[in-house]
C-alpha cells in the first residue's frame, strides 16, 4: 500500500496510483467513511478510534483501523 492520491468513486476509496491496488469499501459495517480517515489510514498504517460500527448481531462498536502486514484493513480494538 502506497501513499498515493484516494479518489472517490461510486461505493469506494481508490488509490490511483499505478503500482497500487488499494481499494476499500465507502461504507465498513454501517459506518459511512470520510476520505481523510482513508488518507490517514493509508499514510499512517491507522486510525485514531472511530464510532459508528455495528457488528452482525446489531450492537454498536468503535474501534481504529489498521492495515496489516499482508496489506489488508482491519479491527484494532487495541485503545
Amino acid at each position: 500500500i502506497c501513499q498515493g492520491n484516494i479518489i472517490e468513486t461510486t461505493g469506494y476509496f481508490e488509490c490511483k496510483t499505478e503500482s497500487c491496488q488499494f481499494k476499500i469499501n465507502k461504507s465498513i459495517l454501517g459506518r459511512s467513511m470520510k476520505k481523510e480517515e482513508i488518507e490517514t489510514l493509508l499514510k499512517n498504517k491507522k486510525t485514531k478510534k472511530l464510532s459508528g460500527f455495528w457488528s452482525k448481531k446489531g450492537r454498536p462498536f468503535s474501534a481504529s483501523l489498521k492495515v496489516n502486514e499482508q496489506g489488508k484493513v482491519e479491527f484494532d480494538f487495541g485503545e
